[in-house]
């Protein structure tokens, strides 16, 4: 972090929620925090020191949260670990969501005593829509993922994403099916892009009313 002021030292504190994870004194106006974790709410307090004759400022506030880290292969994604009603972290289900104040989104739920990330179309008013991390993609690389559609009338449409400079999108829809089914795609095509993965569902007016989830998501060599 960097500032501007006029002093002879800066004494700075690192927080993360009410806890203090790191302080200390500079006379510069910039500091560097190492070690912090991805996608995390850090709160930063920063005065200033005049030492003849001594003055100190009030602590000055800054909140700031990190960016996700670029996944390598191998990446995988179980949901088993994620509090049930929420998503991982580093996954986004808000950015791209058009949905009523009613509706419910992506989510994950405990179904059949397995954990997987679900919406039930009868809940659904909108359109939800659930990005994953960035992912660099290498040489010989496979998608993979587990998923459940069992209405016709909803599809489940998943979006290959380019990030970056090179833009682009393969598409898929995933009409309904009994049980639990794997899709798998090459991402040869993507070697050396950054790509994200989009889970798409769009209510409609003649919705079945069924639950469509995604489990086991892997990207690996």
């Amino acid at each position: 972090i960097s500032w501007i002021g006029l002093a002879d030292n800066y004494q700075v504190q690192l927080y993360k929620d009410s806890e203090k994870l790191s302080e200390g004194e500079t006379q510069n106006m910039v500091y560097r925090f190492d070690n912090l974790s991805p996608a995390t709410t850090y709160k930063v307090l920063v005065r200033a020191i005049i030492n003849n004759p001594y003055q100190e400022s009030d602590w000055v506030e800054l909140i700031f949260t990190t960016n996700c880290d670029v996944a390598l292969p191998t990446f995988t994604q179980k949901f088993e670990n994620t509090a049930a009603g929420t998503i991982p972290v580093c996954w986004d289900n808000s950015t791209e969501t058009t949905l009523a104040d009613y509706s419910k989104n992506w989510s994950v739920k405990v179904d059949e005593g397995n954990k997987s990330v679900t919406v039930n179309t009868s809940e659904l008013y909108g359109t939800a829509v659930l990005i994953s991390p960035m992912i660099y993609v290498e040489d010989n690389t496979i998608l993979s993922y587990n998923y459940r559609n069992l209405t016709h009338t909803d599809k489940l449409k998943v979006e290959v994403r380019g990030a970056g400079t090179r833009q682009f999108s393969n598409i898929i829809f995933e009409g309904g099916h009994s049980g639990w089914q794997q899709k798998l795609l090459e991402l040869s095509d993507y070697k050396g892009d950054t790509i994200q993965l989009a889970f798409i569902v769009e209510a409609k007016a003649n919705s079945e009313g069924n639950i469509i989830g995604v489990d086991d998501v892997r990207i690996a060599c």
